[in-house]
């Protein structure tokens, strides 16, 4: 038995094993008879449009065979070779401010043989190890991609990456860096790069267009939460998401207990007085009698201006989750003052004032898990509910088509699934190929991103996760 593109087993006697071979399939469903033929020929299921015994390329596959196909994939620029000569790239490095449809739309647009795509997870450890060890990964990127060249294709390719050796020299770029990661975009007079709000894996792609795919995520998931580590010395609020925190600076926010709460001496009598970090004033309170407020009700005053801060400055208009953190006692005073309604039921306990944002950090990932399923989970209970009727589809065909023609609510994608070839939206052909050929496109790659595109969603699945195990699945926006 031999496992399809879609994860199928299929016998493998029967129809003959395109692996390795390159072969165009078009798609014409002007032509029944023909097509039917074609699929008979090169073994294609006409039901789910897979090539039998051509196998997904998972990320661990043999490297070296890769780059071997990559190195034929400047073949078609030998003019462009010999007219450029030894001349640099007029172009210089252009930072991204974010990971926009916008930016997401130029790359999927841009036209030049060759495109260089290299993504890099930067070191957090020290500036130094920073700066050195960044560097080096970038370089060795750089000189990846030169190697790939052939020997008629060197002088195009020198030119491309002259300015990403320059920025290589350029220490104070390197030493400066503070996201998780960096993705880089070369072509012919052109060269833009975008920071990464988290690891990524590190890859370097030559081909006839730009790899997108490993930006998706932080396009496609935009749910958050917000993270309140509350102690008597101080709080501090963030905005987390699947990547990381982002501490949110908050002029407002008291200095602490003792910035709400104030106590002083005064004819040997005690006086509490409470007020606020903001200017205003507050109660006053005379003796040791039952009007004296208890040590909880002082913290109740700081937290209830805590959540008057927070909830003043940034929550006025959200629905996100609210996760609190702090000591144990903290945790259901907050819940009691607080005026907020999206307060997440668990809470992440211990003395963390002065813990470091990663620990935080997975710390709060594990307790908001569920909250990041959640959507997923309503999303395939969906497609469960409609799969029997026209909204929604499995063939790869009508998928990638559905993308293009933004009928497409919302995609799952097996994380593992590879689809090499052509989509000519304009005359409407699909060509797939068995194996990547120097002009392909990851068709898998550029239907997720016409789908984000088009306002649609998509959910990155592991392979057990996606409905009948097919590589894609769609719930349409309406029916044809």
């Amino acid at each position: 038995m031999a496992k399809d593109r879609e994860g199928n087993l299929h016998p493998s006697g029967g129809a003959p094993s395109v692996r390795g071979a390159t072969m165009d399939i078009t798609i014409d469903h002007n032509n029944l008879e023909k097509q039917i033929e074609i699929e008979d020929r090169y073994g294609i299921d006409p039901d789910t449009n897979n090539i039998t015994s051509a196998q997904v390329r998972h990320p661990n596959r043999n490297p070296e065979k890769r780059n071997e196909r990559r190195k034929t994939t400047l073949r078609s620029t030998t003019v462009r070779n010999q007219q450029a000569g030894n001349t640099a790239s007029d172009a210089t490095p252009e930072s991204v401010a974010e990971i926009s449809r916008d930016f997401l739309n130029e790359l999927f647009d841009h036209k030049g043989t060759p495109c260089i795509s290299i993504y890099l997870s930067t070191e957090q450890m020290t500036v130094d190890r920073n700066e050195q060890a960044d560097a080096i990964a970038f370089k060795s990127a750089l000189q990846q991609a030169e190697k790939s060249a052939q020997e008629n294709e060197k002088a195009l390719m020198q030119r491309v990456l002259s300015p990403g050796y320059e920025l290589l020299r350029n220490g104070e770029f390197w030493s400066s860096q503070s996201a998780r990661g960096l993705a880089f975009f070369l072509s012919d007079g052109y060269f833009k790069y975008v920071a990464i709000p988290s690891a990524t894996q590190q890859q370097t792609v030559v081909n006839s267009a730009f790899v997108v795919s490993p930006l998706l995520p932080f396009l496609t998931n935009n749910q958050h939460y917000f993270l309140l580590v509350v102690s008597k010395k101080q709080s501090k609020l963030f905005r987390g998401d699947r990547f990381g925190l982002t501490f949110i600076q908050l002029n407002e926010m008291p200095n602490g207990i003792e910035d709400v709460v104030h106590l002083e001496e005064k004819d040997d009598e005690n006086l509490f007085r409470t007020g606020s970090s903001g200017g205003g004033g507050g109660g006053v309170y005379h003796g040791t009698g039952s009007s004296r407020p208890d040590d909880k009700e002082n913290i109740a005053m700081y937290l209830a201006e805590v959540d008057s801060t927070i909830r003043k400055e940034v929550l006025h208009d959200s629905t996100a989750p609210l996760l609190l953190a702090g000591v144990g006692y903290l945790i259901p005073i907050y819940r009691k003052v607080t005026k907020y309604n999206h307060v997440w039921d668990k809470a992440i306990t211990g003395n963390l004032e002065y813990e470091n944002e990663d620990k935080l950090f997975a710390a709060a990932s594990e307790v908001m898990h569920e909250y990041f399923e959640e959507a997923k989970k309503k999303a395939l209970n969906d497609y469960g509910n409609k799969s029997a009727t026209e909204l929604t589809a499995h063939i790869i065909d009508d998928i990638v088509r559905a993308a293009y023609y933004r009928r497409i609510d919302t995609l799952f994608v097996s994380k593992s699934a590879r689809l090499y070839g052509s989509f000519d939206d304009i005359n409407d052909k699909l060509i797939v190929h068995a194996s990547e050929t120097p002009t392909d496109h990851d068709l898998i790659d550029r239907t997720i991103l016409k789908t984000v595109l088009s306002g649609g969603k998509v959910f990155m699945l592991e392979e057990n996760e996606m409905p009948m195990r097919r590589m894609m699945v769609a719930i349409m926006r309406y029916s044809q």
